[in-house]
C-alpha cells in the first residue's frame, strides 16, 4: 500500500485561566517549562485491506518532580472521508488517553482522509484546564501496485529479485512469471513489455508469462511494466528485465572411475554434468527446468566392437535441470565384458536449445570413461 500525504500536528500556546487570585500562588510556584512536556498528537495508516485507521492521544501526565500528582485528559476526535463518511469518539481518562478511531474500505470513497482532534487536560489541583489544544493528520488512499519475482529455482534470497531473468530458449519457449499485487483489491491490471520480450497468453491478469525472444547485449537492458487501475485511479510498477542465453557449457564433473556404475552382462555407465553459463560471465550459471539438452557423437576409434548410446549420427535429446543443469551419459555394452586394454574414442557436439558447442572430446577404457574439455564454447 502506498499512502501519500502529510500529517499537520498543530499546536495551540498552552494557557492557564485563573479563575480565582488565590490560585494565581499555585501556578507561580510551578514552572512554567512543565506544561510544555505534556504530549497531543493525531495520525493515520491505512491497512492492507484498505481500512483507515486513525487515532488521537492526550498525554498529560505530570513531569518531575511532580510524580505525585494527577491530571484528567480528554480527547474528542473525527475521522473523515473524502465522501464525508465519520467516525467519532470523545474519551477521558487519568493522566492519559487514546481514542481509535476507523473507517473500511470502500473502493468509491479514495482520496485524502483528515483527522482533528481536540485535546484537553484539566488540573485538579488548580480546577482549570491546563492544556487545550487541537491536532490534525491527513493522508491519500490511492490504488498501490508491486511486481513479485521467484528467487532462482533451488535458492533462498531475501529480498526477493528485483530484475527479471528470462532465459532464450528458441526450442522450448520457457516463460519466466512475473506476479503483480494490488491493493486495495478490485481492480484491473494491463502490462506492457519492453524490447527483446514477448508475453505468453495475456496481460490483463495478475500473472503475466514473459519469453525471452531476442538475447540481452547487457544486464537490464529491457523492461516491463503493470498498471493497476481501481475507480478511475491508477498506479504503475515496473522492474528491469534480462534475455540470457547459453554462451559457455562447463563440465562441472569429468567422468572418471568414481562416477562410474558398472553394467550387469558387461559394460558401464560414465556421468558427467554440464552446467550452461549465460553471456555475462563464466560464474552465472543458467537454472532453468525444461530446456533441451542433446547430444551428437562420431566414433572415431574402438579396439573392441561394442555398443555405444547414443550410436554414432543419432542425435540424443534430454531434459535440462535447474538443479543438475544438463546430465550426459557416456554408456557402453560389451558382453561379457569390456576387453582387457580395450579403448574408445568419440567426439561430442553438445546442444542448449537450439544452441552448439563443441568439441567434446569422451575416451572409453575397461571400466570406466572420461571427458577431455572442461569448458566448451558456442560454435557459431
Amino acid at each position: 500500500m502506498i499512502i501519500t500525504g502529510n500529517t499537520n500536528k498543530r499546536r495551540s500556546l498552552s494557557y492557564l485561566t485563573f479563575w480565582a487570585p488565590i490560585f494565581t500562588t499555585l501556578i507561580v510556584l510551578m514552572p512554567a517549562t512543565s506544561f510544555s512536556q505534556y504530549a497531543t498528537y493525531s495520525d493515520i495508516a491505512v491497512g492492507t485491506d484498505g481500512t483507515v485507521h486513525g487515532w488521537a492521544v492526550t498525554d498529560g501526565t505530570p513531569p518531575p518532580p511532580y510524580e505525585y500528582m494527577y491530571h484528567d485528559a480528554y480527547v474528542t476526535s473525527t475521522l473523515t472521508s473524502p465522501n464525508g463518511r465519520r467516525s467519532d469518539v470523545s474519551l477521558g481518562n487519568r493522566n492519559v488517553v487514546r481514542a481509535d478511531l476507523w473507517l473500511p474500505y470502500d473502493q468509491s470513497d479514495l482520496g485524502t482522509y483528515f483527522i482533528e482532534s481536540e485535546h484537553k487536560i484539566w488540573c485538579p489541583w488548580i480546577l482549570v484546564f491546563i492544556v487545550i489544544e487541537t491536532s490534525t493528520g491527513s493522508e491519500t488512499l490511492v490504488p498501490e501496485v508491486h511486481i513479485e519475482l521467484d528467487c532462482p529455482p533451488g535458492q533462498a534470497c531475501y529480498p526477493a529479485p528485483s530484475s527479471l531473468d528470462c532465459i532464450y530458449t528458441p526450442a522450448s519457449h520457457i516463460a519466466s512469471v512475473a506476479r503483480a499485487v494490488g491493493s486495495p483489491p478490485g481492480g484491473t491490471f494491463q502490462w506492457t513489455l519492453g524490447p527483446y520480450l514477448a508475453a505468453q497468453g495475456g496481460t490483463t491478469g495478475t500473472t503475466i508469462q514473459v519469453e525471452g525472444v531476442t538475447t540481452s547485449s547487457a544486464p537490464d537492458d529491457t523492461w516491463l511494466t503493470v498498471t493497476y487501475t481501481l475507480d478511475g485511479r491508477s498506479a504503475a510498477a515496473a522492474c528491469r528485465a534480462t534475455v540470457l542465453y547459453a554462451f559457455k557449457y562447463w563440465a562441472t564433473s569429468l567422468g572418471g572411475l568414481s562416477n562410474t556404475q558398472p553394467l550387469p552382462g558387461g559394460g558401464y555407465l560414465t556421468q558427467v554434468n554440464y552446467w550452461a553459463t549465460d553471456q555475462f560471465g563464466a560464474s552465472n550459471l543458467i537454472q532453468v527446468d525444461g530446456a533441451k539438452f542433446a547430444e551428437l557423437l562420431t566414433t572415431l576409434s574402438s579396439s573392441q566392437s561394442v555398443t555405444f548410446d547414443p550410436p554414432s549420427g543419432q542425435k540424443k535429446t534430454t531434459t535440462y535441470s535447474a538443479y543438475d543443469g544438463g546430465t550426459d551419459i557416456l554408456s557402453i555394452v560389451a558382453p561379457p565384458a569390456p576387453a582387457t586394454g580395450f579403448q574408445a574414442r568419440r567426439q561430442q557436439i553438445l546442444y542448449f536449445e537450439n544452441q552448439t558447442f563443441g568439441y567434446q572430446f569422451q575416451n572409453y577404457r575397461q571400466t570406466f570413461a572420461w571427458v577431455e574439455i572442461e569448458w566448451l564454447n558456442l560454435i557459431f
